[in-house]
């Protein structure tokens, strides 16, 4: 969250704030990726459905609430390692947010 400062009534208020960071991506509970959206960044990157997502900047990804902790918490450029057909890859990818 990040805090703004907006006038109101002509006296300075503080809001916090939640920025919408959309992935281009849904996970499944077990990290499996279900969907892609054609165009995202991530599909750019080569993120497909099916692939199970491991680790983003070396963090371990055990479910969706750390996939959106690690999205929330990073900037725009991430190193995704992902397991597809049994093989570990490093994806880079860098989002538009």
């Amino acid at each position: 969250k990040s805090t703004v400062t907006v006038l109101r009534g002509g006296k300075e208020v503080e809001l916090k704030v939640s920025w919408d960071r959309t992935s281009g991506f849904r996970m499944g509970d077990d990290g499996a990726v279900l969907r892609v959206n054609e165009g995202s960044p991530v599909a750019k990157a080569g993120l497909k459905t099916g692939d199970k997502l491991l680790k983003i900047d070396g963090k371990e990804i055990p479910d969706v609430e750390a996939l959106r902790k690690a999205l929330r918490d990073g900037g725009k450029k991430f190193a995704f390692k992902i397991e597809r057909a049994g093989k570990e890859m490093d994806l880079s990818v860098e989002f538009e947010w």
